[in-house]
């Protein structure tokens, strides 16, 4: 993991993203006073406790015992960055998963402007309640699915996502690589391209690109009969 060094440039070049980009302009200009966007590289470690992803992805990562990495959250553009709730921080570290710009903000400033205007308090509970509700939906894919079920499941997490969209509703562009998909899902990375090779043998989805990044979702139906565990399951990794 890489020392982070951030290069920051001033907040107005990078408009906000997700329900802070709909607060009125007055607003997003007191949340921004005084504040300095920073730009991190994939593997860069994010030093900010509290704040907004403006744009990328940043993920929480976890050395466990055994040497084994993994991702208990990911975030992106629009995002909250709140590492002050976290109350075993010291074993969580946040990290860039690819470029990433981090606007950090002071807490208490936060807080006191949100105390006074309902439509910063607002935006900010209805942020942590899709986060929240984010990560109830991957604790239930870690203890009750299959790896397939996973993968597919984790598919149409990141369609969702603002920078994994494609040229159609059925394409999608992975926003992360496969070894953070893996350390986010508990599999080896051997592992997740095996399920996706499966996946595409089925026809159930196509690949693009020298990395595979851009993935075609072909049978959406089907696929989120896998995604919910709700069909037989035939295939095998």
């Amino acid at each position: 993991m890489n020392v982070s060094d951030p290069k920051k440039k001033s907040v107005p070049e990078v408009p906000l993203t997700g329900v802070w980009g709909k607060l009125d302009p007055p607003r997003q200009g007191q949340l921004l006073r005084g504040s300095a966007l920073c730009q991190y590289m994939a593997g860069d470690l994010i030093d900010t406790e509290f704040g907004l992803v403006v744009s990328g992805t940043a993920g929480i990562e976890y050395s466990l015992g055994n040497g084994r990495r993994c991702l208990s959250e990911l975030m992106h553009s629009g995002d909250l960055i709140n590492m002050t709730r976290h109350e075993r921080q010291t074993q969580g570290t946040l990290i860039a998963l690819g470029e990433c710009c981090v606007l950090p903000l002071v807490k208490r400033d936060f807080e006191t402007l949100a105390r006074h205007h309902k439509d910063l308090s607002d935006a900010y509970h209805r942020q942590v309640e899709d986060q929240t509700g984010r990560l109830r939906d991957h604790i239930a894919d870690l203890g009750a699915k299959t790896p397939l079920e996973r993968i597919v499941s984790v598919l149409f997490e990141l369609r969702r996502w603002p920078d994994a969209s494609g040229d159609s509703a059925a394409q999608m562009i992975l926003p992360i690589l496969y070894k953070d998909i893996a350390a986010y899902t508990g599999m080896k990375p051997e592992t997740v391209s095996r399920a996706l090779r499966k996946l595409r043998e089925a026809r159930l989805i196509s690949t693009d690109g020298a990395d595979r990044e851009r993935i075609s979702l072909l049978n959406v139906p089907r696929l989120r009969r896998i995604a919910n565990g709700g069909a037989p399951r035939k295939i095998k990794i």
